[in-house]
């Protein structure tokens, strides 16, 4: 800021510093990294033993995971049993062996070397005799930090935020807690945390099976349709249903067995009359059976002379 004497002037100068923006459309996109959208277990929630080792725990990531990231180091499933020492109260943590591998590009599937069921009762009789609790806690980590994706190899953003369930849990009277899917709080790395409770298998009450038939009268020709309902859904692979019937003058037709497709439970078939129904009324009676549980239904077949 240079000053004339001989005019008496003061001349300034004046820069022009201010940035000229870059097109909205030319900022770049902050990365997006790779996250936990879906899992197959409840957070806060029980498992049957039986379960745990037949479906194992499986992770639906939002991207392709590649898979030299994931690996028993990264994928990390521990169980809490009870302290067996008389004047030492508390749980020990150790690792669940098993095998980590991809299903697909996207889902991570966890299949545990299968845990024994008498080693789940001892552990249960023991938490009950101490903490009078009759679960054994496990905790899910995924490694944020290691578990990359397939292109770029960007880290895993795992971080989930929890939410209180609307219920209570039956063994601490107090809400249970949620995961807030999907994981990630827009930034790299982050472990994925969470825990569930294994419980003993519980018996399940005896099968139940129904037949009825609509209508449950007909005249030939005719048809009438069959309708079996179980008591609880069909198993995985579905249930095979048999159908017989002690009637010998062949009046009737019907499938020997249906099967009911699994996680349903109800199925149809049909019953047609043949030509060889006499003249009046014929009582057919047809036994349903599966599993061990059966039913039995008569079905009046006619004929007008």
């Amino acid at each position: 800021m240079p000053f004339l004497a001989e005019s008496g002037r003061l001349d300034i100068t004046v820069d022009d510093c201010r940035r000229i923006f870059p097109p909205l459309t030319e900022i770049p996109t902050p990365l997006a990294w790779p996250s936990i959208e879906h899992i197959n277990w409840g957070n806060d929630r029980e498992i049957p033993l039986e379960q745990f080792n037949n479906h194992g725990l499986s992770v639906l990531f939002s991207e392709p995971i590649n898979q030299a990231t994931l690996s028993l180091d990264t994928f990390i499933v521990t169980l809490e049993p009870p302290l067996n020492f008389d004047n030492l109260w508390g749980h020990v943590s150790f690792i669940v062996h098993g095998e980590v591998a991809l299903q697909g590009d996207s889902m991570c599937l966890f299949r545990p070397d299968p845990i024994d069921r008498r080693s789940l009762a001892e552990w249960i009789r023991f938490e009950q005799e101490r903490f009078n609790s009759n679960r054994i806690r496990c905790r899910v980590m995924l490694k944020g930090n290691a578990i990359l994706s397939e292109t770029d190899e960007r880290p895993l953003d795992g971080d989930v935020f929890g939410q209180l369930r609307n219920d209570t849990d039956p063994d601490t009277n107090q809400p249970t807690t949620d995961l807030i899917l999907p994981s990630g709080d827009g930034n790299k790395g982050g472990d994925f945390e969470s825990w569930f409770y294994l419980v003993s298998d519980r018996e399940l009450p005896p099968l139940r099976l129904d037949l009825e038939f609509n209508p449950p009268a007909i005249l030939a020709p005719g048809r009438s349709t069959g309708t079996i309902t179980l008591s609880r859904p069909a198993p995985q692979g579905g249930a095979q249903v048999n159908l017989t019937s002690d009637e010998i003058l062949d009046v009737v037709t019907f499938p020997s067995s249906i099967t009911i497709p699994e996680g349903e439970t109800t199925r149809q078939f049909n019953v047609q009359t043949t030509q060889s129904v006499p003249v009046g009324e014929t009582p057919v009676k047809i036994t349903a059976s599966v599993a061990g549980a059966s039913d039995t239904a008569e079905l009046r077949v006619g004929r007008i002379g």
